[in-house]
């Protein structure tokens, strides 16, 4: 039985195989190609003749044919930020971090931010971040920001998560973005069964100015915020910062980029602090993957 069963099915094989050889036969012998034998691509809507064939020169000329081309060659770029910094108070005194970060673009409408810094003058502070932009316009002057935190307080035994999401806008000249945050405070360790948090909402500033177009070979500019690559702070407290960078290999050059930053950032935990402010600088490089 299984033995018909089996003949059965390749004689029909065969036979479907038969009739379709024959199909390309005959569609050959009238100076037609069927399109996936063919480099060519057959024009819609007219005699599929090798007559009416349009060539590749002609098919990459199509704007929608150059926008997937686009989609498939893009490659996305990778940098990486490495950072060393100084930082005095006060109260806390000296201080060092030293930080590194990676941007990646898999699209041109999305860029993703990831890194880790450790510094001494904030009860040795860990911090990881995530920072996702949805470009949602094709100049890429419009941003949806999103960015998340973790912070590790060991000596007061305690940990901060952060949460934010902002709307952003990115000119040649100036930078802007306004939104709200969510922090919550919670011991590391903790005796009791019922492990209390405290939870505190607030709202985040980001406006930057900047002297010449960001793709010139130096630039100067300001800032005001209360927010930075790792830190997220309260914000009736902002941070002043002085930024400056140098592009090593010429201007609209990303592959190797200087970058330094003077600010005066909140002291303290909490901000519970003998002066409100401290003096912080940093200094890094960015480099391509």
């Amino acid at each position: 039985m299984i033995n018909r069963f089996t003949f059965l099915i390749l004689f029909l094989s065969f036979s479907l195989t038969s009739i379709y050889a024959d199909n390309l036969l005959e569609i050959s012998t009238d100076n037609q190609l069927p399109d996936f034998l063919s480099n060519k691509v057959i024009v819609e809507g007219e005699n599929n003749s090798l007559d009416n064939i349009s060539t590749d020169e002609e098919l990459l000329s199509d704007p929608g044919i150059k926008e997937v081309n686009e989609l498939i060659e893009y490659k996305a770029p990778a940098y990486m930020n490495v950072a060393l910094g100084y930082n005095h108070s006060l109260t806390n005194g000296h201080g060092v971090l030293a930080d590194i970060s990676v941007n990646y673009a898999p699209r041109k409408w999305v860029e993703l931010l990831g890194g880790i810094s450790v510094n001494t003058w904030n009860i040795y502070t860990a911090s990881l971040r995530g920072d996702f932009r949805w470009w949602v316009s094709e100049s890429r002057n419009l941003a949806i920001r999103n960015q998340y935190l973790y912070n590790v307080f060991v000596d007061n035994n305690f940990q901060r998560f952060n949460m934010s999401l902002a709307l952003a806008y990115d000119q040649e000249y100036f930078y802007i973005a306004a939104g709200g945050y969510a922090q919550f405070y919670t011991p590391i360790f903790s005796k009791s069964v019922d492990r209390t948090y405290i939870w505190e909402p607030g709202v985040i500033y980001d406006i930057r100015t900047r002297i010449f177009k960001k793709s010139h070979v130096w630039n100067l500019g300001l800032q005001v915020t209360n927010i930075l690559p790792f830190v997220i702070e309260r914000s009736y407290i902002p941070i002043f910062v002085l930024n400056a960078n140098y592009r090593l290999l010429g201007a609209g050059e990303n592959n190797f980029n200087i970058f330094a930053q003077l600010a005066c950032q909140p002291a303290g935990i909490f901000h519970i602090s003998a002066n409100y402010y401290s003096v912080f600088f940093k200094i890094g490089l960015s480099c391509v993957l």
